[in-house]
C-alpha cells in the first residue's frame, strides 16, 4: 500500500472494512504523437494523405461526422487504397461487423482492412490488439474522446502512434455537437452531492 493514492482509496472506500486492496496495475506504452495544425483544410488533407501513405497499419482515420467519413473513404478509394472500410453512426449492425472482421483479419486474407474511416461511433467495444495508427482530422469535441480514441491503438503492448491534424473550422464543428463539458463550479456541486 505505500503510495498516497491507495491511502486515499483506503481512507475514502475501506469503511466498514476490512478493506484489502488488490492492485494489477499493467503498463503499455503510450503512442507517440504526432500534432499538426493546417492553415487550411487543402493543407491538412495534404498531411492527412501523407500521414496515410507512410503510417503503420491497420490504422483508423477519425473525422467528426458520417458525410465527412464517407467522402474521405471515397477520396481514399479513388486514390488507391482497396482494403478500406467506414463505420460511423449510420452504419448498420452487419456493416460495422464486417469491419471488425477485417480490422482483425490477417494480411493475406481476401476481408483484411488496413484502415477504418470512422466517426466516435467506431469505439465502444473495440478492444483489438494491434491497430498501429489512429489519425484525427478533426478536432474531436471532448479531450476525453481524443485520448480514448488515440488509446485504440498498440493494446498488445508494442509500438504505434497517434497524429493529430487539425485545420481551421474544425474547433466550431466541434463546438457544433452539442457536447457540453462541466464547468468548475457545477463539477465541485456534484462531487459534494
Amino acid at each position: 500500500l505505500g503510495s498516497s493514492e491507495m491511502l486515499d482509496l483506503q481512507m475514502l472506500f475501506g469503511e466498514p472494512g476490512p478493506c484489502i486492496p488488490i492492485v494489477a496495475n499493467a503498463l503499455r506504452s503510450e503512442p507517440d504523437i504526432w500534432i499538426a495544425y493546417s492553415h487550411d483544410p487543402d493543407e491538412r488533407d495534404s498531411r492527412v494523405f501523407e500521414t496515410l501513405a507512410h503510417c503503420p497499419r491497420p490504422a483508423v482515420l477519425y473525422v467528426t461526422q458520417p458525410k465527412k467519413a464517407e467522402e474521405w473513404a471515397a477520396r481514399l478509394r479513388v486514390s488507391g487504397y482497396s482494403r478500406i472500410a467506414t463505420v460511423t453512426g449510420l452504419s448498420t449492425p452487419e456493416e460495422r461487423s464486417a469491419a471488425l472482421r477485417g480490422i482483425r483479419a490477417d494480411a493475406d486474407d481476401a476481408r483484411a482492412l488496413d484502415l477504418v474511416v470512422a466517426t466516435s461511433a467506431f469505439g465502444l467495444g473495440i478492444d483489438y490488439p494491434h491497430v498501429r495508427s489512429i489519425i484525427h482530422a478533426c478536432i474531436p469535441e471532448t479531450i476525453d474522446r481524443w485520448y480514448q480514441e488515440l488509446g485504440r491503438a498498440g493494446r498488445d503492448g508494442d509500438i504505434c502512434s497517434a497524429y493529430f491534424l487539425a485545420a481551421p473550422g474544425d474547433d466550431a464543428e466541434a463546438d457544433s455537437l452539442g457536447v457540453k463539458v462541466l464547468s468548475p463550479e457545477v463539477a465541485a456541486k456534484r462531487w459534494d452531492d
